[in-house]
């Protein structure tokens, strides 16, 4: 079974739904999982960005002072880090895969060359004189 790419995750994710892609999730856990940790994490990082927006409100309402910039808290940096990663890890999974798909092409014709050239009765220097010691035997 295929899952789904990091494509198709974000764009359910963004609210782009598809038949195909809601088909594959009623079958698979895996990426059903992987798409509730994805706005899970999204959506602490949304609660996040409220709470600070609502503790510099309070503080601007309950004084005329200049607000000094909020503290950044441990919870809301955890969740910006956590859906970064999630947001960015499947686009890194997608990149590496074509990468290893062509150094395995690239050590397979270098095998076939080896191959090739262990296989050889004589050395390619010495090609053209084989040929002709072949060619007198064949007239005597």
């Amino acid at each position: 079974m295929k899952h789904l790419s990091s494509a198709e995750i974000c764009e359910w994710t963004l609210g782009e739904r598809n038949r195909e892609v809601e088909h594959h999730l009623q079958e698979c856990e895996s990426c059903r999982e992987e798409i509730g940790r994805l706005q899970n994490g999204l959506l602490s990082f949304k609660q996040s960005v409220h709470d600070v927006a609502e503790r510099l409100n309070t503080q601007t309402c309950a004084s005329f002072e200049t607000p000094r910039a909020p503290r950044l808290s441990w919870r809301w940096a955890a969740a910006g880090a956590m859906a970064m990663a999630f947001a960015l890890l499947p686009l890194f999974l997608d990149i590496e895969q074509p990468r290893a798909d062509t150094e395995a092409a690239d050590d397979a014709m270098v095998l076939i060359r080896v191959q090739s050239h262990l296989s050889r009765g004589v050395p390619q220097t010495m090609e053209h004189l084989n040929k002709l010691m072949i060619n007198e035997g064949d007239s005597q």
